[in-house]
């Protein structure tokens, strides 16, 4: 029998949106989420993520840094202001590594991933904000 990732029981309980602007990366990501367990959402632009994250609540949140209408860090302005820490949020951009550790110490975001973002990476930050639900 071959070995797969381990799946936390978490998983299933765990509601994740996607922010991302790019429909493949959107639509993968989302499906592998899903493959797992998780209940997924998606929005194509940062106003449509703040609208998804303030109604859903969700427990994790991969924000695109480069969005349309209302870009990554304003997204994450805008839901940190309502909902404070009951969501994690994941930065995920193809800005380079200083970038990121600069604009991640604004405190907004709980992590920092450099595209093209590993799966695995995605499923260390899933397993860290599940933890909490459960």
């Amino acid at each position: 029998m071959v070995e797969t990732a381990a799946r936390p029981a978490c998983f299933p309980s765990c509601n994740v949106l996607i922010i991302e602007d790019r429909a493949d990366v959107r639509e993968s990501f989302g499906m592998l989420l899903s493959l797992i367990g998780c209940h997924v959402e998606t929005a194509a632009d940062g106003v449509e993520g703040v609208r998804k994250a303030l109604a859903g609540h969700p427990n994790i949140a991969f924000v695109d840094i480069g969005l349309p209408l209302l870009d990554g860090m304003k997204v994450a302005e805008q839901i940190r202001a309502s909902l404070g820490r009951k969501i994690f949020l994941v930065a995920c951009t193809a800005y380079d590594e200083r970038y990121g550790s600069e604009r991640s110490r604004s405190g907004q975001f709980d992590a920092w991933l450099v595209k093209p973002v590993a799966f695995q990476d995605m499923l260390y930050w899933l397993n860290a904000a599940c933890m909490s639900v459960n």
